[in-house]
């Protein structure tokens, strides 16, 4: 779908309705256009196969879930390299001060 100007809308949402959606993006940046595009489409699959429908709300749980997981490495990488470098740096200074 491609949005121009005069396709665009304002809806006004409670806050709680805000953060609902929010913690349905599969990935950050994901616009809530594209958030209840998705939903929609799994009503309408829901009403014609309630099967599909789940097969699908499973497969954007597992897409979530990566995203989580990759997104916790990315941010634990810097974390362990300090960690790394700091036992190197002390084992390091340990080896300058044995005495043969």
């Amino acid at each position: 779908m491609v949005a121009g100007k005069n396709n665009i809308t304002t809806i006004k949402l409670e806050k709680t309705t805000k953060s609902r959606l929010e913690n349905l993006r599969s990935y950050k940046r994901e616009t809530y256009e594209e958030i209840l595009v998705k939903m929609l489409e799994i009503l309408n699959i829901c009403k014609i196969n309630p099967e599909r429908a789940r097969a699908r709300l499973l497969d954007l749980d597992r897409k979530k879930r990566k995203t989580i997981r990759q997104f916790m490495q990315k941010r634990e990488r810097p974390a362990l390299k300090q960690i790394d470098k700091q036992k190197n740096n002390k084992n390091s200074e340990q080896k300058k001060f044995r005495i043969n």
